[in-house]
């Protein structure tokens, strides 16, 4: 009984005593075993760093290529030569600017001497809302009779305006024109799409699906015979304004409203800078999908012929569609016509005078 009551005494947890004690040593042993312990730190670096610096390039690299680590330095000549640092190339030498070939001539008003006269031109609608504001340097305003813009026109150089041309809203319009003194001008459906695009050296007019209906050279006077300046092109951009386009230096803006007009010759007259008139780049992507249309529509004709006429003997000498005809040749003459076209003459200097009527 005494050795069973030894054993369960034994196998009982003895306590602890958990109460807050002093600390063990003093507070300059435990001080000294802080700077012991960070001196051997020190010394430990100290010699890593002393392994780091007595190892050359190549064998810090086959280091670590066994230990399967990617080391870089940017100022290391073995990743320069391996590839990985790549030295940026040197500046390219700056192009010349292209040669001008066209200079803007300044433009005159009719109305400059009576602007320089009266000074500023303000004309009204008969409720009393402005109609067109004109300074005496040539730029201004012209409004709708909801008291829109719908005309802006601005100039950087002296007789040299751009006029853009904007629809009747408050707010966010959109435009619908623009016509630069340089000779670059386009307008837009009310739909957003381009309806025209001029550029000094031609021009083209696109229908509301982007196809172009018609192309033309300015100073091309033999095959463009069905545009300016031989046949005016004429559209409306809304219900108050109209463009009618005659030739390069006589293309008229037309706003009508409340039985007030102003017309505003948006046209350029450019003079050339260099001896030759540039020669006309033919557009050859164009060209191969004029002569693949071409062929395709023959093909539908000559087919449509057969299940029309199966028992004739001489389809093969019935002629094409006067459209397709006419269109055949055009494509003849532009094969057999060199690269090199017809080169105009010289343009004389004299600048246009747009001229502004007010009714």
């Amino acid at each position: 009984m005494y050795e069973e009551k030894s054993k369960t005494e034994d196998t009982v947890p003895a306590k602890i005593d958990i109460k807050p004690h002093a600390p063990f040593g003093s507070k300059q042993a435990r001080r000294a075993a802080k700077e012991r312990a960070a001196q051997r730190m020190k010394e430990r670096e100290a010699e890593r760093q002393k392994n780091l610096a007595g190892m050359n390039q190549a064998n810090f690299f086959a280091f670590a290529r066994q230990m399967k680590t990617i080391n870089y330095q940017l100022s290391s000549q073995k990743c320069m030569d391996e590839g990985w640092t790549i030295r940026p190339s040197s500046p390219m030498e700056e192009l010349p600017p292209p040669e001008e070939i066209f200079c803007p001539g300044p433009i005159e008003n009719t109305l400059a001497q009576r602007r320089n006269e009266l000074g500023l031109i303000m004309r009204y609608y008969d409720d009393g809302t402005l109609f067109f504001m004109l300074f005496p340097d040539g730029t201004g305003n012209v409004y709708y009779p909801s008291g829109s813009l719908a005309v802006t026109i601005s100039s950087v150089e002296k007789k040299q305006y751009t006029y853009i041309i904007q629809e009747d809203a408050a707010d966010r319009a959109e435009q619908l024109a623009v016509f630069d003194a340089s000779g670059f001008a386009t307008s837009y459906f009310q739909t957003g799409t381009i309806r025209m695009h001029l550029t000094p050296m031609e021009g083209s007019l696109f229908d509301v699906y982007g196809e172009k209906r018609r192309a033309w050279h300015w100073k091309d006077q033999v095959t463009h015979v069905h545009a300016p300046p031989f046949q005016p092109i004429c559209f409306t951009l809304n219900r108050h304004m109209s463009v009618r386009v005659m030739s390069q230096d006589r293309i008229y803006l037309t706003f009508t409203a409340q039985s007030k007009s102003i017309k505003l010759n948006v046209g350029t007259r450019l003079k050339f800078l260099t001896t030759e008139f540039p020669e006309k780049e033919e557009d050859l992507e164009e060209l191969y999908l004029v002569q693949s249309k071409t062929q395709v529509e023959t093909l539908f004709d000559k087919i449509q012929n057969v299940l029309k006429f199966p028992k004739c003997t001489r389809l093969d000498k019935l002629s094409p569609p006067p459209h397709l005809s006419s269109r055949i040749t055009r494509l003849s003459k532009s094969q057999q016509r060199p690269i090199s076209r017809q080169r105009a003459s010289r343009a004389t200097s004299a600048s246009a005078s747009p001229m502004v009527f007010v009714n």
